[in-house]
């Protein structure tokens, strides 16, 4: 029985298609090791990972699975998007005849000269706006995090064998288009943050990654410890600690602030496995 051939369009077309298609995900911003063994929603991560990830040095030793999922909560902890009914000025925003969201700015401030709104807003980036993505995520454990530190750049660490760095929002929104942006009712709090991050950056270039329960040290680092850092070590915001983990999707939880109010202020994406993004 003779084969039939297949035309070379279709067989450039699968390749193509299956290059569209990684099969990776993202823990706090590095490669997870893929797992045949079924995850609840209490334990996203689990030994068979974890023992692979310490492996490779992206986590301590002396982590477990209980510690890496502890920021895991009720959907009902969810920080609620913000609202008319919202004290807006406390969060720099105002409504306009449209009744949108827009930056409580008046024309041709620097800011508003500077900044360039989140995609889909009249919303300018304040300093300490919290971004947490879910690209790549699963159930909040794996994401990234970032926080904002003027008009244009966030601070944060890329990943696994990377440093420290800035870059831009615009780049963010365009590998990460699954994003929530938090913003706090206190912009001095906020702004104490933004600049911590910055002068963290500067004086820590070559910090190295690794996820540690040492929640106060300055190196080794990941993306949500220099997130939660900016506001712990500025004051209240977050609340303080010695020996934990602080998993990116945390900045989602209304737990994790302590005396200030935290609103989702933007909510670029869709809805990825159990995650409204």
């Amino acid at each position: 029985m003779k084969m039939k051939k297949i035309p070379i369009a279709i067989i450039f077309y699968l390749l193509f298609s299956f290059s569209l298609c990684p099969n990776e995900s993202t823990v706090f911003a590095v490669s997870a090791p893929p797992s045949k063994e079924v995850q609840s929603d209490e334990e996203t991560i689990t030994k068979k990972d974890l023992a692979a990830l310490k492996k490779q040095g992206v986590v301590a030793k002396d982590v477990n699975v209980h510690q890496l999922n502890q920021d895991q909560g009720s959907p009902d902890d969810s920080i609620d998007m913000i609202t008319a009914e919202d004290d807006l000025r406390n969060y720099g925003l105002r409504q306009n005849g449209q009744d949108e969201m827009v930056s409580d700015e008046k024309p041709h401030t620097v800011r508003q000269l500077l900044g360039k709104p989140y995609p889909g807003t009249d919303i300018i980036p304040k300093k300490g706006d919290i971004l947490v993505t879910s690209t790549g995520a699963l159930n909040g454990l794996i994401g990234h995090a970032g926080i904002v530190i003027n008009e244009k750049n966030y601070a944060s660490i890329p990943g696994f064998k990377k440093h420290p760095n800035i870059d831009s929002i615009q780049s963010w929104f365009r590998y990460s288009a699954n994003t929530k942006v938090i913003r706090i009712n206190h912009e001095n709090k906020a702004d104490l943050a933004g600049d911590w991050a910055h002068d963290y950056v500067k004086g820590n270039p070559k910090a190295r990654y690794s996820i540690t329960m040492s929640i106060q040290s300055l190196d080794p680092t990941y993306c949500s410890k220099i997130v939660w850092q900016a506001y712990a070590k500025t004051g209240d915001a977050v609340g303080h600690a010695k020996l934990t983990i602080k998993a990116p999707y945390g900045f989602l939880k209304k737990r994790s602030y302590k005396t200030v109010t935290p609103k989702v202020i933007v909510n670029e994406g869709r809805k990825i496995g159990g995650l409204n993004f």
